[in-house]
């Protein structure tokens, strides 16, 4: 019996992060004898797209005009109606707020939603609307035990009432694709020690206190940056950088084609965010042999343990003292590098999270 797997998220663009890396990373490992997949997402041309195709994964671009779009949101409910998959799989809280109804409307029973960030970094609009419809889902996954804990108080109840099952299931880690990584092709490398970070530009990732602790740093060991992506506080970022004085210190390439090699050409990769529902860079370039200095929150607490060193947040001090400190200490950047590849290795195989949700799609289809 081929089980038809459905999957809902907002946009397939590469650069936006870990749910979409995650979707790509399950739906091509799904064994095509067993099962069918198709992935609707509601904005933009995808840039993701022909990776999912190229994995046999059927891809329907809904043309939304906004979260609210109605007439899209009508399409949608035909096309599911038609396509009728055994199981649908939501990646957001948009995605969540559209596919969960949908689903019900057209009678679908067996609705999976994944949790990709913790509930607080939600504005309160997407927080309320993701909460009040979690309980149409039979399973709701958390990346991460931070990103379950982060449940509200008032959605537990909920999801109880409504006999939701939840549980965790981690991102996963193409290890090979990292671990073979070098730095070769990547441009403008200094000579100086290199820090590097990548994400989306904006509140939540923290670069703007990864400056100040730049500008903090000076003498033999003072580091060049690199800052890899972007987004809505990229224009900031570079006008706070030039107002610290790091104009000659600080690089901004923008969005790379691979990340790979710039995480393998870091000499410390830097994750300085305010909040992260699991934090799969991090894990990224811990799979690269690259040490981390991250902020000590619940994610990377759960991701990094004790293989990076982990500061207070929002603490330039202390993470201009994590960064010195192993820039001073080679066999200690040496120690994490190890460490951190064994973590990874032993938690956040990409082929063991794919098993994962391959079993829960087994189990909700048998239904």
């Amino acid at each position: 019996m081929t089980v038809d797997v459905a999957a809902i998220i907002g946009n397939l663009d590469y650069d936006r992060g870990g749910a979409q890396q995650l979707l790509y990373d399950v739906f091509s490992r799904l064994n095509s004898d067993e099962f069918n997949c198709i992935v609707y997402h509601l904005f933009g041309d995808g840039t993701f797209r022909k990776a999912f195709e190229d994995a046999g994964v059927h891809v329907v671009n809904i043309n939304a005009n906004g979260n609210f779009d109605i007439r899209a949101f009508s399409r949608f409910v035909c096309r599911l109606r038609a396509d009728s998959p055994d199981v649908l799989h939501t990646h957001s809280p948009i995605s969540g707020l559209w596919g969960r109804p949908a689903a019900h409307i057209v009678g679908i029973n067996n609705i999976i939603s994944t949790e990709h960030n913790v509930h607080d970094g939600y504005p309160l609009p997407h927080r309320l609307a993701n909460g009040l419809t979690l309980p149409l889902a039979d399973s709701v996954v958390a990346n991460s035990a931070a990103t379950a804990r982060s449940l509200r108080w008032w959605e537990r109840p909920l999801l109880r009432a409504a006999g939701t099952q939840i549980e965790t299931i981690p991102n996963g880690i193409e290890l090979e694709r990292f671990e073979t990584a070098t730095a070769d092709g990547t441009p403008n490398m200094p000579d100086s020690p290199l820090v590097g970070t990548l994400g989306t530009h904006d509140e939540q990732k923290g670069f703007d206190v990864l400056l100040d602790a730049l500008s903090l740093l000076d003498g033999p060991h003072e580091p060049y940056a690199t800052i890899i992506g972007d987004g809505p506080a990229h224009d900031d970022l570079r006008a706070f950088a030039s107002h610290r004085g790091l104009d000659d210190r600080v690089d901004f390439p923008g969005r790379v084609p691979s990340v790979p090699p710039y995480l393998a050409a870091f000499d410390i990769a830097v994750f300085p965010s305010r909040w992260e529902g699991f934090g799969l860079v991090a894990a990224e370039a811990m799979a690269t042999g690259t040490p981390v200095v991250a902020s000590d929150i619940p994610a990377f607490r759960e991701v990094v343990g004790d293989a990076g060193v982990l500061v207070t947040p929002e603490d330039p001090a202390a993470l201009a003292e994590g960064i010195d400190k192993l820039l001073n200490n080679p066999n200690h950047r040496a120690s994490l590098a190890t460490q951190g590849l064994k973590r990874v290795r032993e938690r956040f195989s990409v082929e063991h999270v794919a098993e994962q949700y391959a079993d829960l799609y087994r189990t909700f289809a048998a239904m």
